[in-house]
């Protein structure tokens, strides 16, 4: 949270706890790729603070390796410029968040293209179609999990005209993947391949990505030597 909101004339001013860590694209640049072990870590960071959002009702549009600090081994969600509140109905006395009671969960109308192109769902790509923001988030967090784990984007954009995208949303990542020799574990991938579908109903949710076993598996583990 901000610790002081300062204006003048023509800005406002967000004074914001200070990382010490920088962002965790740049400790991913210096290490090429993440072992296994140590993207799970970050994952499970990420995911704590998605799911702060989730319980929130809101949604990023724009969860990126750039958007998250590193602070004393931890990782910080930060830019919510593009937040959006998500739209519930129907109270629901079995959950409840800062907004309040939340029912069933809405779809958004089509805001614009707006991200970045390697993290951007296809549904926010084409900017056609009402989406869901919870799988909004949830795919660009697959695209994070990729990066960390290949050390290269899966795709340049989120269209059928790029042909990786197009084969690997289609359900063929773990083939094209084991074919690169990447060297990544089966259920690694398949974790991938199941955040990475075309269709938001057929993505993982937050809660099936912590429940996934490459998550479950690996939880003891700590990434050792972290830098």
């Amino acid at each position: 949270m901000p610790l002081d909101l300062l204006s003048d004339e023509r800005n406002l001013y967000s004074i914001m706890p200070y990382c010490d860590g920088g962002e965790l694209f740049e400790r991913l640049d210096l290490n090429e790729r993440f072992s296994e072990t140590e993207a799970r870590y970050w994952m499970d960071q990420i995911l704590n603070g998605l799911e702060n959002l989730q319980k929130n009702g809101i949604c990023h549009r724009d969860m990126s390796l750039e958007n998250l600090l590193v602070h004393k081994d931890g990782a910080l969600v930060i830019d919510m410029g593009m937040c959006l509140l998500v739209p519930y109905c129907e109270e629901d006395p079995t959950m409840c968040c800062g907004l309040g009671r939340l029912g069933r969960r809405h779809l958004i109308r089509p805001q614009g293209t707006c991200g970045k192109w390697i993290y951007m769902s296809p549904e926010i790509y084409r900017n056609e179609e009402p989406f869901d923001g919870f799988a909004v988030d949830m795919w660009a967090t697959g695209v994070i999990l990729f990066l960390m784990l290949t050390g290269f984007p899966p795709w340049e954009r989120a269209c059928q005209t790029d042909e990786r995208f197009h084969y690997m949303t289609a359900g063929y990542l773990v083939q094209m993947l084991t074919e690169w020799e990447i060297g990544l574990s089966s259920d690694g991938m398949d974790l991938l391949q199941r955040m990475l579908f075309l269709d938001p109903k057929d993505r993982l949710s937050l809660d099936q990505v912590r429940a996934h076993p490459w998550m479950v598996n690996g939880r003891r583990e700590h990434p050792l030597g972290l830098k």
